[in-house]
């Protein structure tokens, strides 16, 4: 692999550096007919942006529907992909979340009942990290409500559904993860610094829009020990369609 898309790599997988935990509104504002997917384009700004041309995007796909201990769940897939110089990288994660909870209100990461994960065409496996915003990208998309939320008034957005009026909420949310310390035999230092992230988000939502958000912008200061790291990421939406199957279906 080259070093952008490396570095670009890199960037993605470590989201959980970038990212929220719950009490901030993700992607997840209503909920479709089962076998509704939605595509995001996805931009990174600030300090730290992924190399010129590549192109980064997020689907999020309603792959099936389960009980789970009396409660009505939908498998939710949520794919990252990457695209640079003829290079493709996949990151796939699949997710058993109770129906309840991928509404408005509702808080899809602190509900998780099962997660899976899978990389490339490398086997899924079950994904122990996945509601730590140390350790992975989910928390960013499935957050519960904001908290002191203020009303966005509309403005025309453009989208890969065409021009949509959207209106919407903002508000700030702060998280914070303590530091871990492994004590290692051998004597070396395997502690993990203290986490702390604060985000302004801005969710707009459109009616046309599968799960209910057209946009969000996030802009962040995060804080990983001594390190700091500040930027925008921002979604939206590009495509919507139906039939969605699951990349592995055979994880349940």
């Amino acid at each position: 692999m080259n070093k952008p898309l490396k570095t670009a790599v890199l960037l993605v997988l470590s989201v959980a550096f970038l990212s929220s935990t719950a009490h901030a509104d993700g992607l997840f504002m209503e909920l479709p007919e089962d076998g509704t997917r939605v595509s995001y384009t996805m931009k990174v700004t600030g300090g730290n942006p992924p190399p010129e041309g590549l192109k980064m995007s997020v689907t999020i796909s309603s792959v099936g529907k389960v009980e789970h201990k009396g409660k009505p769940c939908r498998w939710i897939e949520i794919a990252f992909l990457q695209e640079a110089m003829e290079m493709r990288r996949e990151i796939f994660h699949k997710l058993l979340i109770p129906e309840a909870e991928l509404k408005k209100g509702g808080n899809p990461i602190g509900h998780l009942v099962k997660a899976y994960k899978k990389i490339d065409d490398r086997p899924a496996a079950e994904d122990k990290q996945a509601t730590s915003a140390r350790h992975g990208t989910l928390p960013l998309l499935l957050a519960g409500p904001v908290k002191d939320a203020k009303k966005l008034e509309a403005v025309t957005l453009e989208t890969g559904l065409g021009k949509l009026e959207s209106a919407g909420l903002k508000g700030t949310t702060v998280f914070k993860e303590a530091a871990k310390v492994d004590p290692d035999p051998a004597g070396e230092d395997n502690s993990t610094p203290e986490f702390n992230l604060k985000v302004d988000s801005e969710i707009r939502t459109h009616e046309k829009v599968p799960f209910g958000v057209a946009q969000a912008v996030l802009a962040f200061t995060a804080n990983k020990g001594p390190e700091e790291r500040t930027g925008v990421i921002t979604f939206i939406v590009d495509k919507v369609s139906k039939g969605a199957t699951s990349a592995f279906p055979d994880s349940k």
